[in-house]
């Protein structure tokens, strides 16, 4: 019997274990052997799908000469998982058989099946490559259920977990996020000839995937589809709250919002986000439909594009080599961020003193006599001006403490930078706009929308010395301690990386606020949906430079440049980041 970790024999799929008898029965894995699959099967129709799982158990004794006794065949042995299936082949090995048809036919058909189950709402697990079982002619397609998968890819050792589930996946990811992804990486795959994160050891490729340490298929690939660079690049850059603790860094996940009802509903949830299926088959040389064309070889594929395929290879190699310098610099304060949180604790500790001294802590800021919307804006204002006094005082719990630990990992670093450079400053983006100072950086929120209202990304949060009332009713609906509300925000977190590059990711939250003795707390954030994009930094600041030649007034000009960078801070939120920006002088 074949021992791949997945393979199949007389019509039946097995998953290897890499466990003995005594080690399986331990394990009690025999419980989860119910654990859900998928089958995708395709016909003129389209793409169809069912529930598929293992059916039992087998044991593969070892090769023996017949003089070994029955305890040491049991001992040398290994439990296989058995289910019901048919012949043919996981991703993994169509890729690395070197056949390029066939890897091509492969992969374009998990990448087909993956979107078409997002789009009727299918379960399809989050399994790898190695997990991902195809017939010869691609039409039908198992994905082994994911829990029992990593479980057997990571008792097999010698580096099996990363080359056949690793490579593939993202695990800070679920839901949808989780299947776009694997479906990117599988496009890049075939288009690239390696993965986007390809490194064998797990710590460093979650902190690959952490600080989006790949080359982005815009720039891997000549003359490559823009809409498909977009739709691969969008989802491998998906922020995943991953975070490090105890040295190792672990994942929390982020999984989509739960799925509107009705066909409208869906397909306004779908807009804009379905992969481009057919730039890449055009890509790979396939049919209109993803198959082999009829003479069986793989169609010519022609490229045109502004610039020669040496000169995209010289641009790339000189943007990576600028994207390692910055990304050496984010790990370096990353990994050091206790000294340095010592030492910029050390040079503030006697202004601090001083003005606890003189204010104590009534001068403190409080959400006390905030309805939930306020207090929910003076939430995203202190992440917006990176004042985590204020977005501690009106948040508590693991989710709010770890968007805190974000902006103060941001205020860190930001004060750092300056101290080496004074004229090198970091301000929200609406206070870009108004500073014309392109030695500044951005970072921060902007078109902040709570509910169907615009919200204030620039709130002034009471202290406490203002002594104000506790509410007693919220929108007409009574509060007192214990009450709950959730609340829908949306806004785009724009920040440099480096001098080069400018980054804007747009944000869907859920928050829920509780009312714990006289005041709003933020409880709980979920981020629901999310789209990054990359910008280049000096593009950006050209164009701004242009749009205020053109237009003599502010707020006319950003009119203007927002019909090329729709993310800009809106004209209110601009006032306001004059008026706060000149309150900040004052003072």
């Amino acid at each position: 019997m074949d021992m791949k970790a997945v393979f199949s024999q007389e019509g039946n799929l097995y998953l290897n274990t890499s466990m003995t008898q005594a080690a399986f029965t331990k394990s009690r894995l025999v419980q989860h052997l119910n654990e859900p699959g998928c089958l995708a099967r395709r016909d003129d129709d389209g793409w169809h799908f069912s529930a598929w799982s293992f059916t039992g158990t087998v044991f593969a004794a070892p090769e023996s000469d017949g003089g070994q006794s029955a305890a040491a065949v049991r001992a040398g042995g290994t439990v296989l998982l058995e289910g019901k299936a048919f012949d043919g082949y996981t991703l993994g090995d169509y890729l690395d058989s070197g056949d390029k048809a066939s890897a091509f036919c492969a992969g374009a058909a998990v990448c087909a099946a993956i979107e078409s189950a997002l789009e009727q709402g299918a379960f399809v697990p989050p399994s790898g490559g190695g997990g991902i079982f195809l017939s010869p002619d691609f039409c039908s397609i198992v994905f082994l259920p994911s829990g029992l998968l990593e479980t057997a890819l990571l008792c097999a050792g010698g580096g099996t977990y990363g080359r056949m589930q690793g490579v593939y996946v993202n695990r800070a990811l679920s839901g949808d996020a989780a299947l776009k992804f694997i479906q990117a990486a599988v496009a890049y795959r075939l288009l690239a000839g390696d993965f986007p994160f390809p490194a064998e050891d797990e710590d460093e490729r979650e902190e690959d995937l952490y600080d989006g340490n790949y080359i982005p298929a815009a720039r891997r690939v000549w003359a490559l589809d823009g809409k498909l660079a977009a739709g691969i690049d969008n989802a491998l850059r998906r922020a995943a709250g991953l975070r490090k603790a105890g040295g190792k860094f672990g994942a929390s996940a982020i999984t989509e919002g739960a799925k509107p009802s009705g066909q409208a509903a869906e397909a306004t949830r779908r807009a804009g986000m379905q992969f481009p299926l057919k730039a890449l088959y055009r890509e790979l040389g396939l049919t209109e439909d993803g198959r082999l064309p009829a003479d069986g070889k793989l169609a010519a594929v022609i490229h045109k594009a502004n610039v020669s395929q040496e000169a995209f290879d010289a641009e790339t190699r000189r943007w990576r080599e600028r994207f390692a310098m910055r990304l050496g610099r984010k790990r370096f304060f990353r990994h050091n961020r206790t000294a340095i949180s010592v030492a910029a604790a050390a040079s503030t500790v006697v202004i601090f003193l001083t003005a606890l001294f003189i204010s104590g802590d009534r001068s403190k800021p409080t959400s006390k006599g905030l309805t939930a919307m306020q207090t929910a804006e003076m939430f995203y204002s202190a992440v917006n001006t990176m004042d985590i006094t204020a977005a501690d005082a009106c948040s508590s719990g693991k989710q709010a403490g770890n968007i805190v630990d974000m902006v103060g990992t941001f205020y860190v670093t930001a004060k750092t930078q300056a101290s080496y450079n004074s004229a090198l400053r970091t301000v929200s983006p609406a206070e870009w706009l108004n500073c014309n100072d392109m030695n500044y950086r951005m970072c921060g929120l902007s078109q902040l929308t709570i509910g169907n209202s615009k919200g204030e990304l620039y709130f002034p949060a009471p202290a406490k010395s203002a002594s104000a009332p506790a509410i007693t009713e919220d929108g007409g609906t009574p509060v007192s301690d214990g009450s709950a509300k959730s609340l829908k925000a949306a806004y785009s977190f724009v920040f440099h990386e480096g001098d080069d590059e400018l980054t804007v990711i747009s944000y869907e939250d859920i928050l829920t606020l509780t009312f714990r003795r006289n005041r709003w707390i933020i409880t709980g954030i979920s981020h629901t949906s999310e789209l990054t994009q990359t910008l280049s930094a000096k593009a950006f600041a050209a164009d701004y430079r242009a749009a205020i030649g053109h237009q003599a007034e502010l707020l006319a000009a950003m009119e203007e440049l927002r019909r090329q960078y729709p993310w800009l801070p809106a004209g209110s939120e601009i006032i306001a980041a004059g008026k706060f920006s000149s309150e900040k002088a004052a003072f």
